[in-house]
This record gives C-alpha cells, structure tokens and sequence, in this order.
C-alpha cells in the first residue's frame, strides 16, 4: 500500500498479498468465520501496522498517518481482495 504517495498508486501488489491473506486466513477459520472475524483482524492488523510505521519512521510518518487512514486503505485493499478471491 502507498500511503501518501507523491504518485498515482499501483496496489497490484497490495491487493495480491491481501488476496493470499484472505484465502489463508479463509482456509483458517472457513468462510463464515471468515466474515464474522474480519473486521476485528483489519483492525487489529492496521494497527500493527501503523505501530510497525511508526517505530522504523520516527517523526517521519506522523503527518502522513494523521492525513490519510491506513485502516481505510487496508479495508479497501481487503475488499478488493475478497472480490478477486470470490469469498
């Protein structure tokens, strides 16, 4: 995922490792579970995250994070994932 990305951005690579995620976590707990867990593990995992961001760029990331939600951008990444895996 680019965030705040002085380019246009080309999630290809976003939405793949997204898609294999989903179909891991899918074969996990089946498609029910699948759906009933997703939205806490996409809150969970951004803000791991987010954490992860913020200890490798100190000070660096802060205003990007505070323009741009890395949750909505994963969530977004996730949907499309879910629609190119058919879950």
């Amino acid at each position: 995922m680019d965030l705040c990305s002085t380019g246009i951005a080309t999630p290809t690579e976003a939405y793949e490792t997204c898609t294999d995620y989903l179909v891991a976590r899918a074969e996990q707990w089946g498609d029910e579970l699948l759906a009933a867990r997703l939205d806490e593990d996409l809150n969970r995992l951004s803000g791991e995250i987010e954490q992860d961001l913020r200890q490798r760029h100190r000070g660096r990331i802060d205003d990007c994070l505070a323009k741009e939600s890395l949750e909505g951008r994963l969530r977004e990444c996730a949907e499309v994932a879910r629609m190119r895996a058919g879950l």
